[in-house]
Parts: C-alpha cells; sequence; structure tokens
C-alpha cells in the first residue's frame, strides 16, 4: 500500500510504500501522530492507528534555518561601517566647532568605523579609514590652537 504523508508543516508528502514510511519512524521522521492518507481510497489515518501499538521514540521536530547569504549580509555590514564612517568623520570635524570635545568622539568613532570597512572588504574602506583618521588629526589641531587662543 502506498500513502501520503503530512509533515509538521501541513505539506502533504509521497505517495510512499509503507516500508518507506517505517523507515522513516525508525530514523524518527514519523510519529504516531503522523498524518497519512491513502493513496487508492483517500481514507486518512495516522501512523499509529494504521501499525497498531507503535512504541517508537517521539517525535521532535526539526528546526530548519533559512539559507543566509554571508557575502550580501558582509557587504551590508561593510557598506553600514563605511556610510558610518563618513557621517561620523563629518560630525567630528564639523561638531568640534558647536560641541567642542564631541567632535575628538565622533571623528574617533569615524576612524573606527572606516577601519572596519576597511576590514570588512569594503572598497571605499581603506579611504573611509583615512578620511577618519584626518578628522581626528583636524580636531587635535583644532583642540591646540584653541588651548593657544588662536582661534
Amino acid at each position: 500500500m502506498r500513502f501520503y504523508v503530512f509533515g509538521i508543516d501541513d505539506r502533504m508528502y509521497g505517495p510512499e510504500d509503507i516500508s518507506v514510511i517505517q523507515g522513516w519512524a525508525q530514523e524518527g521522521r514519523v510519529g504516531s501522530d503522523t498524518r497519512l492518507r491513502n493513496a487508492d481510497t483517500g481514507d486518512e489515518t495516522t501512523f499509529g492507528q494504521l501499525m497498531g501499538a507503535f512504541k517508537g521514540p517521539p517525535v521532535v521536530p526539526q528546526v530548519v534555518q533559512p539559507a543566509v547569504d554571508m557575502a550580501a549580509a558582509a557587504s551590508r555590514a561593510a557598506t553600514g561601517y563605511f556610510t558610518w564612517s563618513l557621517i561620523d568623520s563629518a560630525a567630528g570635524i564639523i561638531g568640534f566647532y558647536f560641541l567642542h570635545f564631541m567632535g575628538v568622539i565622533f571623528a574617533g568613532y569615524g576612524a573606527y568605523n572606516g577601519y572596519m570597512a576597511y576590514k570588512a572588504g569594503h572598497r571605499f574602506g581603506l579611504a573611509a579609514f583615512i578620511f577618519g583618521i584626518v578628522a581626528v588629526i583636524a580636531v587635535l589641531v583644532g583642540w591646540v590652537l584653541r588651548l593657544n587662543k588662536a582661534i
């Protein structure tokens, strides 16, 4: 006899011979409460009812993780680091005049994000890192000049 098997996702698989389904039961892929449909008659039953007193191990549903495109994820991360590097570096330079010491912090984050973009393989990551370093130096020079009352 051949049966369709209803999976935990309520999709119907098969039809398969009962010997194949019994093999699945031994592997733990089919349990006593797994629904079956007779391919010839359309009658539904459970594997446990069909086999009588089925004493197999309880069925543990397997969680299937979706495939992740690691290259695309790395590219998005690199783009994010690059973008934030430019924003932070510019905010450091501009913010120096309005937020004073916060300019150093922003420029430092700009250099850090530029380095991370470079490390993640962004094609302009090195340029972003250099821009961040230049921003840090510009802010520090601005502080030296401010402390010496030059600006």
